[in-house]
């Protein structure tokens, strides 16, 4: 029995209960595939030009291109082809390459000029501008993919005319050889986009 002057309701429990709905991120980076089989378009002409050991030879089949360096310190120079228009997109280099012991291989950027840029180095044909420290590429007998580097087109001013590669060997028995390049493409921009299981 409630006593005199008291209620006789008892406390209103209240409960919190937390809900937790799945939640779904999705984002896309733009990224795709680009060319492949880049080293015969690039050394059509005799557009790849060549010092010391390096050369242009046959590569995996007899009507394809290849490159090798070494022995013997030596360096080609590989322009890419496709590079015309690079917009604000990024791109990673690579090589498929074999070889002994160990090459460097350095991306850089052509200019038209080398007026009002700093650290480019003229050549015959214009101004070539290193994006990056030298990669070192570790080399076997077996051919494999290797990264050389990338490049953002949101740095290439108006005289820019495409991306170059060098592969060089030193004087320490190394050996390079180059079957093919290929480059993917990243958008500048990453989209993304959240939602949870049951609303829009």
């Amino acid at each position: 029995m409630a006593e005199p002057g008291r209620s006789s309701r008892r406390p209103l429990l209240v409960m919190s209960v937390l809900v937790v709905l799945p939640v779904l991120a999705r984002c896309s980076d733009g990224t795709h595939e680009g060319k492949s089989r880049l080293l015969d378009e690039a050394c059509a002409d005799n557009s790849c030009a060549v010092q010391g050991s390096g050369r242009v030879t046959s590569g995996p089949t007899a009507d394809s291109t290849g490159v090798r360096v070494g022995p013997g310190q030596g360096v080609v120079t590989i322009p890419i082809p496709a590079f015309s228009h690079v917009y604000d997109n990024s791109y990673e280099i690579e090589l498929l390459v074999a070889g002994r012991g160990a090459a460097q291989a350095r991306l850089f950027m052509k200019l038209s000029s080398c007026t009002g840029v700093t650290g480019g180095t003229p050549t015959g044909s214009g101004c070539l501008v290193p994006v990056e420290s030298p990669s070192t590429l570790l080399l076997n007998s077996n051919f494999q993919w290797l990264a050389v580097g990338g490049a953002s087109g949101a740095d290439a001013g108006s005289t820019f005319q495409g991306l170059v590669v060098q592969v060089s060997v030193p004087d320490d028995g190394s050996t390079i050889s180059v079957a093919d390049m290929r480059y993917t493409t990243y958008a500048s921009a990453v989209n993304c986009s959240v939602s949870a299981v049951g609303f829009r």
